[in-house]
Formats: structure tokens, C-alpha cells, sequence
């Protein structure tokens, strides 16, 4: 369910997030919002380090939606793994393509990430400087600006889950093999969900309008 839900995500649903982010920023099209996480639980353990963040734990992929969940997590892979590696491991391009089939008129939804992601399908990262376009347009500059503004709402519901559990940053008690850290992010994760539906939302859902389901909608009790 944490991957990609879908007895939940239809098409309806997906364009109703559309439809709240464009309220909240004027693009029509874009339903969500991508990014990776590194979780830095272990220490001295070189299969799951990283060069980059110079630190050993694993990193996890998430789509955000206007309602304030997570909706797709991805993970966990090694530390060392690059976003873009990543995003072709979780399949989520494949789900993208299966979406945007279902309309006749070659009409696309998208979600947005950062430009590591941006080449990918189903994908929308902002506007870049490069040899061939050397100035950026006015409006390729508000884009830019506007989904900077908008794309915070990965951020926050990454820090909401540390918050509410926090052992999840005690890396002295979290080591690989002999605890399941793994599972305890995850876990974490669908609590996190779960009490937003129980609450009615969190910062992300009232920023943008958009009411989480109940918690019945989200575990399909029914």
C-alpha cells in the first residue's frame, strides 16, 4: 500500500489533486511532488554509505499529494544510490505511463521533483540554464519560483514523520542487522498517515485545500 495504492489512486483522485495544486500555484497539471530522503540510522557500515552525504543509511523515495500524505514510498536502497538509479528501480514511471493512458486526448499529469528527476516520465522539474537556452524566460522563471514555493511539502512531511518518531533519528539505537531499521521508517511512515487521516490533516493538507480520506477510505476497511 505504502508503494502505490491502487484501490485509491484512480484517475479521479489524481485529478482532484491536480486540480488543488492548481489553486494553489496556477499550473493545472501537476498532482504531486517527488523526492528522496537519506536516512541516516547505522554507522560503519559501508554497503549503505554515501559519498555524497558523507554518512552511512539508506535513502527512500516518496510522492507527496496535496491531501498531506505520503502516498508512494519507495525503498529502502543503499546509501550510495543516486536519485535518478533510483527512480528507475521503484517502477514509478511505469504506474505515470499507465495514468496518462487513460486519456484519449494525449492529455499528461505530472508530478514535481527536483532536476535529478526530471528526465524521468511522468516527471516535471523546473526550467535550467543550458548551452542552448542561456536565459531563462519570465515565465519560465515564476514557474520556477511558484513550484519552489509549492515543492517545500516533501520537506515538511519527511521532517513530520522524524518528528512524531523520533527514534528514528537515534542512530546509536538503530543498526543494520541488528535492528529492523528498515521497517521502523516505514512503519513509521503509514502511522504517519494514518494520523493524519485521523486528525483531518496536517500543514501540507491545510496549505493546500485538500482533505486527507478517512481512515476507513485509506486502509479500505470497508
Amino acid at each position: 500500500m505504502l508503494k502505490w495504492d491502487y484501490r485509491r489512486l484512480t484517475l479521479e483522485t489524481l485529478l482532484r489533486y491536480a486540480s488543488n495544486v492548481n489553486k494553489k500555484c496556477g499550473y493545472s497539471n501537476i498532482w504531486g511532488f517527488i523526492d528522496g530522503t537519506f536516512y541516516r540510522p547505522t554507522e560503519n557500515q559501508r554497503l549503505v554509505s554515501s559519498g555524497y552525504k558523507r554518512a552511512h543509511g539508506f535513502k527512500y523515495q516518496a510522492v507527496v499529494t496535496p491531501d498531506g500524505l505520503i502516498t508512494s514510498l519507495f525503498g529502502p536502497m543503499e546509501g550510495k544510490i543516486g536519485d535518478w538509479n533510483m527512480l528507475k528501480e521503484s517502477g514509478l514511471e511505469d504506474i505515470l505511463k499507465n495514468i496518462n493512458s487513460l486519456f484519449p486526448d494525449g492529455h499528461h499529469l505530472y508530478i514535481y521533483g527536483d532536476p535529478a528527476y526530471s528526465e524521468g516520465y511522468g516527471i516535471m522539474g523546473p526550467f535550467k540554464l543550458t548551452p542552448s537556452h542561456l536565459v531563462l524566460t519570465r515565465e519560465e522563471s515564476e514557474f520556477n519560483v511558484r513550484m519552489s514555493g509549492v515543492r517545500i511539502a516533501v520537506e515538511q512531511l519527511f521532517g513530520l514523520v522524524l518528528n512524531k518518531w523520533a527514534y528514528n533519528g537515534y542512530k546509536y539505537g538503530l543498526r543494520q542487522q541488528s535492528t529492523a531499521v528498515a521497517a521502523h521508517y516505514m512503519v513509521s511512515v503509514l502511522l504517519t498517515n494514518i494520523q493524519t487521516c485521523l486528525e483531518g490533516g496536517n500543514e501540507v493538507s491545510q496549505s493546500f485545500h485538500c482533505i486527507p480520506p478517512s481512515l476507513d477510505d485509506y486502509l479500505k476497511l470497508d
